[in-house]
């Protein structure tokens, strides 16, 4: 799940300041913490399109996915949900807590918040430093620089400059530049050398393989 502006603004604070949560839930950040040996930092709880749901904002990527089937890494694990579910009505049921919907068949999901965090540093740098950092590499026939974390990726001109710049360590130099720049606005410390994937490619890859488009060449 991803978090809008509001949500992020205000698991940022919480996260700056240490602050525990409100009784009920603070209860069961204790819960999965020894449960599950992962820090919630924040929930949002609604019933959005009339589907009653907890989302609860994890603290690290390690453990959002230790929340997951091992045997299938894309789907929640059944057994976790389902006992964070009855557990969350039980400390409803003693708090006396008022939620103004139904919570039996409440839906259990997760978010990622060192992704989260990664996704708005990465776009954050580009925007304050894509152009210096194209007018920097300019030489090196770089024609644009594109992310979205966890990756980056920077295309040059053609296949022979990708070759060029990637034996005379000009792409590892770019690489190193882009990492430093990044952990500027790495404001939790979750970044480390190798949280960012750098890839480099051409343009003129992008036109022969994907027609020049973007979509389809990240889809």
């Amino acid at each position: 799940m991803f978090l809008d502006s509001e949500a992020y603004a205000q698991t940022c604070k919480l996260k700056r300041s240490g602050s525990t949560l409100e009784p009920a839930f603070n209860q069961l950040a204790d819960f999965m913490k020894m449960k599950y040996q992962v820090e919630m930092l924040n929930y949002i709880l609604d019933d959005a399109e009339h589907t009653p749901k907890l989302n609860l904002i994890l603290n690290t990527t390690k453990q959002y996915n230790k929340m997951h089937d091992r045997k299938n890494s894309y789907s929640y694990n059944q057994k976790y949900r389902e006992a964070i579910r009855l557990h969350f009505k039980e400390i409803v049921r003693e708090s006396g807590l008022k939620i103004s919907f139904p919570i039996d068949d409440l839906f259990i999901c997760y978010t990622d918040f060192e992704f989260e965090a990664g996704e708005r540093a990465v776009k954050q740098m580009l925007h304050d430093h894509h152009d210096n950092l194209a007018a920097k590499f300019h030489s090196q026939n770089l024609w644009d620089i594109i992310g979205r974390f966890p990756s980056i990726n920077v295309f040059y001109l053609t296949n022979a400059d990708v070759k060029h710049n990637k034996a005379n360590g000009n792409c590892e130099e770019l690489k190193a530049e882009l990492n430093r720049a990044v952990k500027s606005y790495d404001e939790f410390d979750y970044f480390s050398d190798d949280s960012l994937q750098v890839y480099f490619d051409s343009k003129q890859n992008l036109d022969h393989q994907y027609e020049g488009n973007l979509y389809y060449y990240f889809k």
